[in-house]
């Protein structure tokens, strides 16, 4: 799908460009892939490489679909890939991801990369860009799904996606129509000129956005206050969902708020905002009550899209999704989990995912929060938690305890500055 633009020397292929004159390859990507945060990706390839392809995917099964299994790690889907045949490798499944990633400290030995450029990366942190090396042609295989010529960041560096090896996304989104079932755990993919929907769930519009991300339209509500936009839809975003504070500050007004707080991780660091509770509606079947949002600013290229809003796993994994990006809708069915309470924070601690040992790095305090009442400080270190330590086995157990949200009681190891003590903390609703 190759289209010349009116303007001579440029050409536009899968909707990123490339400058043919210089030999020069540039692009600009938006990934929404981690804890709400954004990372801004350039790539610069070096002149006389070739152009990224459009992936492209088969059945080996001789089929029209496949069902994969999945597993959850901290609420995400985690996929069992290979790259180009090799060993399985634990890959974050994201609608947020226009390229695939291959974490720092992967071993890329028998992955057999095309290495065809850089890619300079910055975090929604504002810190300087890392070049990470950039492959194409790559190769991916997902149970009897294979999925040919796409690309990835190599080498990409994060603290948020300690104890997995990558991400993958568009790839699997654009060549096929993805069915998720969140009780059975599997993830049916079948050729986008097959799929024929039968059920009745709810069908809404599906955007392909300029910046590779998936968007639907929403209208978030606060009592008769009301603010229509579209909603990126991210399975990479396992905290609060978030809206622009600027556009949606009106369902702020005289609403409960937890003020000025980190509400999730970026690749270089965290990002702040607002949370408050307010009404989520997809659509007359489909819309909740309570759920807690993040008021912050949008980044600008979501804004020049009328994306103001991102709607994250504390609301996709209440409903059976089918991503039909070829037909351009999205199916919802409610599932066993529709009703749920929407919880938050319950401890008032806040958590750093960067990994340095065998303990979590306390990154911030809620005011007026158990935490803060118990007297724990931004730096501590946890080394357990009701009797789990800190290992990276119990990574995803630990933190739905420490934020309170699976018990009542606290029980902490703690070590300050050399000294180990304990702290009790009795969690409560704070939002």
């Amino acid at each position: 799908q190759l289209t010349t633009s009116k303007k001579p020397g440029k050409l536009l292929l899968n909707k990123y460009l490339f400058f043919k004159p210089k030999i020069i390859m540039k692009k600009t990507l938006i990934l929404s892939i981690l804890f709400s945060c954004c990372l801004l990706i350039s790539c610069n390839s070096q002149p006389g490489h070739g152009t990224v392809h459009v992936s492209e995917i088969k059945f080996n099964n001789g089929k029209e679909s496949t069902t994969i299994p999945f597993e959850r790690y901290k609420g995400w889907i985690i996929l069992k890939v290979k790259v180009n045949d090799s060993k399985v490798l634990s890959f974050l499944l994201d609608t947020g991801s226009p390229i695939a990633i291959l974490r720092e400290g992967v071993s890329t030995e028998g992955l057999n990369l095309n290495i065809t450029g850089k890619v300079a990366v910055r975090g929604a942190s504002g810190a300087p860009p890392v070049d990470v090396p950039f492959a194409t042609g790559v190769k991916f295989t997902l149970g009897d799904a294979e999925i040919s010529n796409a690309s990835m960041a190599a080498g990409m560096p994060t603290d948020v996606l300690t104890g997995l090896d990558g991400v993958i996304g568009k790839c699997i989104f654009e060549n096929a129509v993805v069915a998720i079932d969140w009780k059975a755990s599997t993830l049916t993919l079948t050729q986008k000129d097959k799929y024929q929907y039968k059920g009745t769930g709810s069908i809404l519009p599906l955007y392909a956005l300029n910046s590779g991300h998936i968007a639907t339209d929403i209208v978030l509500e606060n009592g008769d206050k009301k603010f229509t936009t579209k909603a990126v839809v991210d399975l990479g975003n396992r905290s609060a969902s978030h809206v622009d504070n600027a556009k949606a500050a009106l369902l702020l007004q005289g609403n409960p708020a937890i003020k000025n707080i980190i509400i999730g991780w970026g690749a270089t660091g965290p990002s702040t905002g607002d949370i408050s509770r307010i009404g989520a509606r997809l659509n007359n079947d489909i819309n909740f009550n309570n759920v807690p949002f993040a008021f912050k600013k949008v980044g600008e290229t979501f804004a020049q899209q009328d994306a103001y809003c991102n709607i994250g796993l504390d609301i996709l994994s209440r409903v059976n999704l089918t991503l039909d990006f070829p037909g351009k809708r999205l199916i919802l069915e409610k599932n066993d989990t529709y009703n749920a309470e929407f919880l938050y924070n319950q401890s008032g601690i806040l958590l750093n995912p960067k990994r340095e040992g065998d303990y979590i790095l306390v990154a911030g305090i809620i005011a007026s929060s158990p935490a803060e009442e118990a007297g724990i400080k931004i730096g501590d270190k946890i080394i357990s938690a009701n009797g789990i330590t800190a290992e990276l086995k119990n990574l995803a157990p630990l933190n739905e305890i420490i934020t309170g949200m699976g018990t009542p009681d606290i029980e902490l190891n703690i070590q300050r500055d050399g000294t180990a003590f304990k702290k009790i903390i009795k969690t409560k609703k704070l939002i």
